[in-house]
């Protein structure tokens, strides 16, 4: 399961992906090709310093030194018939990346295999997916490239507010 990083809903297979974003549907993806566009008056040099800064912040989870990145966790649950799985962002430090990663990892051995047949085909696939994760990571020295398309979308939309420039017309971030 996805999220559309225009309106944050979460959505299946079918959605629309481009330029490495994705959207719940074609009308999000109009919107923000559109809320982009105002990035056109930004100097790259200020949308760098943006980006830099917000990933060599504070973790909004445990308050400690960044970087900070979007890490990802993989869950699942079954009971009989019923199976649910998820994808989990996190927007934090590696560290806390990890224990986030730990945790779906137990989530998903304890409570994924309970259901037939999609428990007993998809826990392996959420616990191999997990383990990813935990051995790979983001670089800590760059921001991820979907971090940094996000970061864009989010200093998009500050620009679109109206109380959000400052004298110069543009968006404080």
């Amino acid at each position: 399961m996805a999220a559309c990083d225009y309106c944050n809903k979460n959505f299946n297979l079918f959605g629309v992906h481009e330029n490495g974003y994705s959207f719940c549907s074609a009308n999000c993806r109009n919107r923000a090709q559109e809320l982009l566009k105002s990035l056109d008056r930004f100097p790259p040099q200020e949308i760098e310093s943006y980006i830099e800064r917000v990933h060599a912040g504070p973790c909004a989870q445990c308050g400690g030194p960044g970087p900070v990145d979007l890490h990802h966790s993989y869950r699942i649950y079954s009971v009989i018939l019923l199976t649910s799985w998820s994808t989990r962002n996190h927007f934090v430090c590696a560290a806390c990346a990890r224990k986030e990663e730990l945790k779906s990892l137990g989530y998903s051995a304890l409570l994924g295999w309970w259901g037939f047949p999609f428990g007993l085909v998809l826990t392996p696939v959420q616990i191999i997916r997990n383990i990813a994760s935990l051995a790979g990571g983001a670089d800590p020295q760059h921001a991820s490239p979907r971090l940094r398309k996000i970061l864009m979308l989010n200093l998009a939309r500050q620009a679109a507010l109206p109380n959000r420039t400052g004298a110069t017309g543009r968006a404080t971030p």
